[in-house]
Parts: C-alpha cells; sequence; structure tokens
C-alpha cells in the first residue's frame, strides 16, 4: 500500500522525491526493523521519480529560482515568520539535551534548509521542522512551572497572538495575489467579446489564468523579447507567424520591468495595426490587424 502512495508522490518532481526520500530514511533509522521495507519503497520511489521527471529536466534544463528572502512578514511567499523562527529557536534551546537521539533529525533539518535555497516550494518542509520546535516550545512554556501565575499567562498571550499576526499578516499578502478582479473582468470579456478562434498573447505569470476565464488558445513564448521589439516589421512579422490576434497588457509588466518604453509599449499606439479594445485601469486588451485583415 505504501509503495503506491509514494509511487504517486514521485510525479511532484526530483527535488521532491529526495526530501520524503530523507524523511523516511531518518524514521527508518529511528525505527531500524522498518529498514528492508524502506530500500523495496525506495526502489520504487527513485525509479518512478527518474522515468517520470528526468526526461523534463533534460529536455527543459533545471531551472533554479534565485531567492530574494526566507521571511514571509517580509513579502515573500515561500518563507519562515520572524515569529515561528524565534519560537522555534527557543523549542531547539529546550531539545538541545536529546541531541545524541536526535542528530539525525538535526542533520535533516540542515539538508532541508540547503534544499530550500534551490527550489521555493521546498520550505513547506523545513516549515514542519520548524513548527515542531516552535510546538515545543509553545508546550514548555505551557507545563513549566512558574513562581508568577500572572506572569505565565500574559507570556503564553503574547506568544499565540505573535503567531496569529504573523499568519494573519501573511494572509494578506496571499490575498493580494493575482488574479485580482480587474484582470478577471478583462478575461471574461476576451471570452465574451472575442471569436472562439482567436490567440490571446499574454505575459508567463498570467497564462493558465487566461487560458481558464478567457476560453481561448494562449501563446507566450519569447514573451520577453516581444515587448522589447521596437522595430514595428519584426513586431508585426512575429505576430503573424504566431496568428496572434490579441495581446493582453497589464500593470505588472511595468513592475517587473518587462515594458520597454521604445519597444512594444511604443508600437501599440500605431493605429493603423493595433486597437485598444478593452481598458479598465490595469488591463488592456489590443487588437491586432495583419495585412490581410487590412486589405480585407
Amino acid at each position: 500500500m505504501s509503495a503506491f502512495a509514494f509511487f504517486l508522490l514521485s510525479f511532484f518532481g526530483i527535488f521532491h522525491s529526495i526530501i520524503i526520500s530523507l524523511i523516511l530514511l531518518v524514521y527508518c533509522l529511528h525505527n531500524k526493523r522498518l529498514l528492508p521495507r524502506f530500500y523495496v519503497i525506495l526502489f520504487v520511489f527513485a525509479g518512478s521519480a527518474l522515468a517520470v521527471n528526468l526526461p523534463f529536466y533534460i529536455i527543459g534544463g533545471f531551472n533554479f529560482v534565485s531567492y530574494s528572502g526566507i521571511l514571509s512578514d517580509t513579502g515573500c511567499i515561500f518563507g519562515f515568520s520572524v515569529f515561528s523562527l524565534l519560537l522555534s529557536a527557543v523549542g531547539l534551546f529546550f531539545v538541545w539535551r536529546y541531541k545524541k537521539k536526535l542528530y539525525k533529525v538535526y542533520l535533516l533539518m540542515i539538508i532541508l534548509l540547503f534544499f530550500c535555497f534551490i527550489a521555493k516550494s521546498l520550505f513547506v518542509y523545513a516549515n514542519l521542522i520548524v513548527s515542531i520546535l516552535a510546538g515545543s516550545a509553545f508546550y514548555v512554556l505551557y507545563v513549566k512551572k512558574w513562581c508568577l501565575k500572572k506572569l505565565r499567562g500574559l507570556a503564553l498571550l503574547v506568544v499565540f497572538c505573535g503567531l496569529l499576526f504573523s499568519v494573519i499578516s501573511h494572509c494578506i499578502i496571499i490575498s493580494r495575489l493575482p488574479p485580482n478582479d480587474e484582470l478577471v473582468d478583462c478575461l471574461e470579456w476576451i471570452d465574451v467579446n472575442t471569436d472562439k478562434n482567436s490567440l490571446v498573447f499574454v505575459d508567463i505569470p498570467n497564462i493558465y489564468f487566461a487560458d481558464f476565464w478567457s476560453g481561448r488558445s494562449i501563446v507566450s513564448s519569447d514573451y520577453s523579447k516581444l515587448w522589447k521589439y521596437s522595430d514595428l516589421d519584426s513586431t508585426e512579422e512575429f505576430l503573424s507567424i504566431k496568428n496572434i490576434d490579441y495581446i493582453l497588457v497589464n500593470n505588472d509588466l511595468i513592475k517587473t520591468n518587462v515594458w520597454d518604453s521604445n519597444g512594444l509599449y511604443f508600437l501599440l499606439n500605431n493605429a493603423k495595426t493595433f486597437k485598444n479594445r478593452y481598458d479598465n485601469g490595469y488591463c488592456n486588451v489590443w487588437k491586432y490587424y495583419n495585412i490581410e485583415d487590412l486589405d480585407g
């Protein structure tokens, strides 16, 4: 049964498979009677993970995402809460006496932190350890005898409020992520007001949103090249080859420095080639008219 479950988990990616294997290894080293079973599971798990994911990495390459921070309170989607880190440090202090028994767990923590800086999504595993240590600190503070009971209650209240506010601040950050209402309205307009066979060009972060709400075929290959095109002939050639009918533009392109004031941003003002069909202050939909359309 577990072999089938781990076979399904191998579809999540090679890095996830490595981390899960390490966690499983630590558990089996703690219960050595399970080691023979672990070798069987590892064979199935590693074989399926390589068979499923390795061809993808060979074709597309290993894309290591550059990391800009580790604190979720500063706006990072993946990261640690400052308060949780402080509380986990206290928890590590409390469990340090068991270092001879838990040295395998400590080694796993170091490996997890290393992999987290390679793939952001692996922070979910590191956060699990941080949460356990933070929970240990909270439990020790709760059961420990205090000379001043009021001080004990105040300290626990501060800890609880700190954790609660950290969660709320991160929820606010996540709630501001796209898609926002303006983007959804724009994509729904495309669904209602454009031909079903139209091809829409969007920036990469909005591919899946556009595919879901617009109901149109989406293209985004060579997106950075198109946004910076400054020659109208080259731009028309690119759009004609890709058979692109509409271009979706949003304010995030400016924030991510994709826009070039001398590139497509300037060319869109050519009324003979482009026409602004929709504008809600955040999104713009531009219709591209190729030579054949103009002749017709």
